[in-house]
């Protein structure tokens, strides 16, 4: 019986390892192509950059609406060159280097001229191409724009084989987009066709989508599950498991190399990918 109490014991203490950071309600996170962290901390509406080992690079925010304030922050995407901050109150989404130095706005104004409707944007992803996609939660749409940010087209409403519900996340890779719907991950290609769908377990809350290495990660509050392209789980991880750091719920996930970082209101949990 010890033997077998020990045994549980350690295999769920076993995938806490470090933490990064002291925040007071964190909801998203993502990492950069040169492997820096940017958290979105949203009661104090501010962006943090870290490095892997935990050090703060950077950080700007506050509440307001100048170029370095924000008003509800929902989503961050980041590439080589460009942070993208998603400021869904001010129905925005600001554009910076990646040391946070400020280059253009995205808003009503620049919305205003493209005859597409009103346009709430929630969540961004850039394609390895410089093609920006934005979720607009307002039309239940996907807006596509070139790498010039002129815009191309709008798939996922009516124009498509497929109805969004509630969209609230979205990533891409090179090849295909992701939309977290409600109990549904959606996958159209960048083309903004249809592909396919994955039905996930309506009971769990869900957070948050991200892609590593061809794996897609959903974040629940209670749990991390990482699918196949095809839908099939290819992992699962419980908050039990992570006990001995009081975590109380998850809210976004990255991958890098062999770790998983798993965002909870408060820090980063670096733990290997199971």
């Amino acid at each position: 019986m010890a033997i077998i109490f020990l045994f549980l014991f350690f295999s769920l203490k076993l995938f806490s390892q470090t933490t990064i950071g002291n925040f007071t309600v964190a909801t998203r996170l993502a990492i950069s192509p040169s492997n820096e962290l940017y958290v979105i901390d949203n009661t104090t509406e501010k962006v943090l950059q870290y490095s892997l080992n935990g050090e703060l690079l950077h950080q700007i925010g506050g509440n307001g609406w100048g170029n370095y304030e924000f008003n509800q922050l929902t989503d961050i995407c980041v590439t080589p060159l460009h942070v993208y901050v998603v400021d869904y109150n001010n129905k925005r989404i600001q554009q910076y280097d990646k040391q946070f130095n400020y280059i253009q706005t995205l808003g009503e104004d620049f919305f205003s001229k493209l005859n597409i409707g009103t346009v709430q944007p929630r969540a961004t992803t850039i394609s390895q191409q410089g093609e920006m996609f934005i979720l607009d939660s307002e039309s239940k749409r996907i807006l596509k724009f070139n790498s010039t940010k002129n815009f191309e087209k709008e798939f996922g409403n009516y124009q498509s084989n497929i109805t969004l519900k509630n969209p609230i996340s979205l990533v891409g890779n090179e090849n295909t987009i992701f939309l977290l719907d409600e109990n549904t991950i959606v996958l159209f290609d960048i083309f903004g066709n249809y592909l396919s769908s994955i039905n996930i377990d309506s009971s769990l809350t869900h957070q948050n989508i991200s892609i590593f290495n061809n794996t897609i990660l959903l974040t629940t509050s209670k749990k991390i599950i990482g699918f196949s392209l095809q839908g099939e789980i290819v992992f699962s991880l419980s908050i039990e498991q992570f006990s001995s750091d009081n975590v109380k719920e998850f809210k976004d996930v990255v991958g890098n190399n062999s770790s998983l970082y798993i965002l909870t209101p408060n820090k980063i949990i670096v733990t290997p990918i199971p």
